[in-house]
């Protein structure tokens, strides 16, 4: 894969993790009441949003230590 390629994969990720913030941030200015079902719901997805950026922040730190042909 090439720097360019990893950059708009990057990109396109962060994109998607934007675009769901902004639809939960909706959804929770509509909502006036959330059962606690829906609010476990909210919170799976929002750590599995953390965990993705937190991956992605690895990976740019691999990639900044390391020379490109070691992946």
């Amino acid at each position: 894969m090439t720097s360019e390629e990893r950059k708009r994969l990057y990109d396109d990720i962060h994109s998607g993790v934007r675009m769901m913030m902004d639809k939960l941030e909706k959804i929770g200015k509509e909502k006036e009441m959330w059962s606690i079902s829906e609010m476990g719901c909210v919170a799976d997805i929002l750590k599995d949003l953390a965990k993705t950026e937190k991956c992605i922040a690895k990976a740019h730190k691999f990639y900044d230590e390391h020379s490109e042909e070691m992946y």
